[in-house]
């Protein structure tokens, strides 16, 4: 299982930490051994929903498991959740999976190691490739960075202790994911009928 976030109210400066754009998609853990496992923070397999992904994870040189996070790229670059719901590779855009921890290389388990040492594995794993990005980060300037990503219009971020440990299945405190609250003001009209298995109502109209 995967290594959780707590929520942090305000974004901050910190010597030691870094912080990652907090992406918009599903979050995928990517076990790359004799038998190639995709699969969501539940336990889902991913396999046949992704074959892009797959396909690239195949063409590794190294045994290895990585965490990260299946994305929709929009024409200009930004995570698309929608999309990524409404998945049709013939779409514009693209499919990409940010990778952004090594937890196993080669075997040997790496997540006693700290993160920025595992980071740097991980970046020199995965080289250049098109669709396993490694997800990049910046150091100490918190702030600044949060602002940057507000101006884009992003979903957050996450800020990482440098020197923590994976512990897997854990919400801690060494991960803070600061969110970029996006609010707009509307009124309800109405609703349409349930379709399918859900019951109630279907969507709001607004």
């Amino acid at each position: 299982k995967p290594m959780l976030a707590q929520v942090a109210d305000k974004a901050f400066d910190r010597p030691g930490w870094i912080y990652e754009i907090k992406w918009d998609g599903y979050r995928a853990i990517a076990s790359v051994k004799d038998t190639l496992q995709l699969y969501s923070r539940n336990g889902i397999l991913l396999n046949n929903l992704y074959p892009e992904i797959v396909q690239a994870l195949k063409k590794l040189k190294h045994s290895c498991i990585l965490d990260g996070e299946v994305v929709w790229l929009n024409e200009n670059g930004k995570a698309d959740f929608q999309q990524l719901q409404q998945y049709d590779p013939l779409q514009p855009g693209k499919l990409v999976y940010q990778a952004f921890d090594l937890l196993e290389l080669d075997g040997k388990d790496t997540s006693g190691l700290a993160l920025l040492q595992r980071k740097l594995l991980l970046k020199k794993l995965l080289g250049k490739n098109n669709i396993l990005l490694f997800s990049k980060h910046i150091a100490e300037n918190g702030i600044d960075f949060f602002n940057e990503v507000k101006k884009s219009a992003l979903e957050g971020i996450i800020a990482k202790d440098g020197s923590s440990t994976y512990h897997a299945g854990v919400r801690t405190k060494a991960w803070l994911k600061i969110k970029n609250m996006l609010t707009e003001d509307c009124y309800v009209m109405g609703y349409t009928a349930p379709k399918g298995s859900r019951k109630g109502f279907g969507s709001l109209i607004l």
